[in-house]
């Protein structure tokens, strides 16, 4: 089995714990125009592409839902929370910090667009060196796209690329794009289907630390 040479991450859920963080803001946006979001309802958008999305919620809704001033507000809410800093998910900080030591080439690859993912990250996303955002392809998660512009911006091939994904979606398009894949489950367990064409699927970045530098041929002894 070759060697990978660079590692790709997904953000929400993955590195960070911000799916609570985006289901908060979504679930009150939606309560304040009288639409009950479940959570149930909510874990079928992680991993997707935050425009298709709202326009799913708004279809679900019915024709008096307000799109627009959902947007509007449940960017406020999650701004309100998100600038005092969105916590990293135990073990993310650590792996991406003994990667980067090592030299390996580290990307992004989340369906937030642009603007959420620099403020959720803060300094940390200068740790990477190549960032792929759900607003700069034309096909979201579980397409290849975002994946597949990351590797372009590392310069690696994407069968050279390990992809670390915590939802279903977002697994669906690492394996799409030819990469290697290790989930990480957060909020949801990935379907059999999905988990079945992982190369591991395992509890927490703790976990994966040592799993990740094998597959990048590091040493760690």
């Amino acid at each position: 089995m070759a060697e990978m040479q660079a590692v790709i991450f997904d953000v929400d859920g993955l590195l960070l714990d911000s799916e609570a963080v985006y289901r908060q803001s979504w679930t009150e946006a939606a309560a304040s125009q009288r639409f009950v979001l479940s959570h149930e309802r909510y874990a079928t958008f992680i991993g997707q592409r935050i425009a298709w999305c709202e326009e799913q919620l708004a279809a679900l809704a019915g024709p008096d839902f307000d799109l627009i001033a959902f947007r509007a507000a449940w960017r406020v809410g999650w701004r309100a929370i998100a600038r005092h800093g969105v916590a990293p998910k135990p073990g993310a900080r650590e792996l991406v910090a003994a990667l980067r030591a090592h030299g390996v080439p580290c990307g992004l690859a989340t369906s937030s667009a642009r603007p959420e993912a620099e403020l959720s990250l803060a300094a940390w996303i200068s740790d990477f060196d190549a960032v792929a955002t759900g607003d700069q392809v034309v096909n979201g998660k579980p397409a290849p796209d975002i994946y597949l512009l990351a590797a372009s911006r590392l310069g690696i091939a994407p069968e050279r690329c390990l992809a670390l994904e915590d939802s279903a979606n977002g697994a669906r398009s690492a394996l799409a794009a030819g990469m290697r894949l290790i989930i990480v489950p957060d909020l949801v367990q990935p379907p059999a289907e999905v988990a079945a064409r992982a190369f591991r699927v395992l509890p927490s970045l703790g976990a994966a630390h040592g799993e990740v530098l094998r597959q990048l041929g590091i040493d760690q002894k």
